[in-house]
């Protein structure tokens, strides 16, 4: 069972559409897969609006479960069916109740359970968050097997990616891993810089926990724009099949991680992705 969730302190570098996506390909797989939006601004959630949310609302299930029902038992009346093999728990701005006092004491106390309540019932968890190193992150991170932080190519992405990982130092569970999306196949000297900043801003941190380049990796199309006003994903249409490819790269290489570091055996001194 995996628990994976996408994160990055900077806007724009394709998370949504990333984790929407390698839900739906881990889906494919024939995994059963809930796809958590923790993001107030529940841009994962009005994707599916199109179809399966119609009206889209602020209200964020959670909220309900956690500070008024305080149990599980209605749960199924909030999950949303989107895909075969593919649930949604929906995000909503409801979420930000959670950010102070007494519902953010309510959060840290039911997530956990909340999370072993799912595990019960889901091969993987998926979780969306906002660019914002808030406690419904922390929480996610807390509870995840692999945290995935999607860079661009920008020097902004990487200083984000490095302010993340200074921030949760002090959370031990997860594996962390670095997917590249927005990639421009004719930007050699972009990507030649970009290396060149992961390799140096994260060098020193190795030896805290490691973290992991994956090889796959995401170009940037007009299909990822077109898709979100379609309120489709990559596997639904036959002409971006391409794209889809891609994203079952990435949903592939996550669980082989994820496989390797599980055996006893296995560390990162012997795998060549660590950075």
């Amino acid at each position: 069972m995996s628990i994976i969730c996408f994160t990055s302190l900077k806007g724009g570098v394709g998370k949504t559409s990333m984790s929407l996506n390698v839900g739906h390909a881990l889906a494919k797989m024939q995994q059963k897969t809930i796809f958590l939006d923790l993001d107030p601004a529940a841009h994962a959630s009005r994707y599916f609006q199109g179809s399966e949310i119609k009206p889209f609302n602020t209200e964020s299930p959670l909220a309900h479960l956690f500070l008024k029902e305080k149990n599980f038992n209605n749960l199924k009346e909030h999950i949303i069916h989107v895909r075969t093999n593919y649930d949604l728990i929906k995000g909503g701005a409801e979420l930000r109740h959670f950010y102070w006092g007494r519902s953010a004491t309510s959060f840290k106390t039911f997530f956990p359970q909340f999370i072993e309540y799912l595990k019960q019932s889901y091969d993987n968890i998926v979780v969306d968050t906002a660019p914002d190193f808030n406690v419904l992150l922390r929480n996610a991170i807390a509870v995840s097997n692999m945290v995935v932080v999607p860079i661009d190519s920008s020097a902004m992405s990487i200083d984000c990616l490095e302010e993340l990982f200074n921030y949760c130092g002090h959370i031990t569970k997860p594996d962390w891993s670095i997917i590249r999306t927005m990639v421009n196949s004719s930007a050699t000297q972009v990507r030649t810089l970009s290396n060149s900043s992961i390799e140096q801003k994260l060098h020193n941190k190795r030896d805290e926990k490691p973290i992991y380049l994956l090889n796959s990796f995401v170009n940037r199309t007009e299909n990822q724009n077109r898709l979100s006003f379609l309120h489709r994903t990559a596997f639904d249409l036959k002409d971006t099949k391409k794209l889809a490819e891609q994203y079952s790269a990435v949903a592939l290489e996550i669980k082989g991680l994820l496989a390797y570091l599980a055996e006893p055996e296995n560390d990162a001194e012997n795998l060549s992705l660590a950075m």
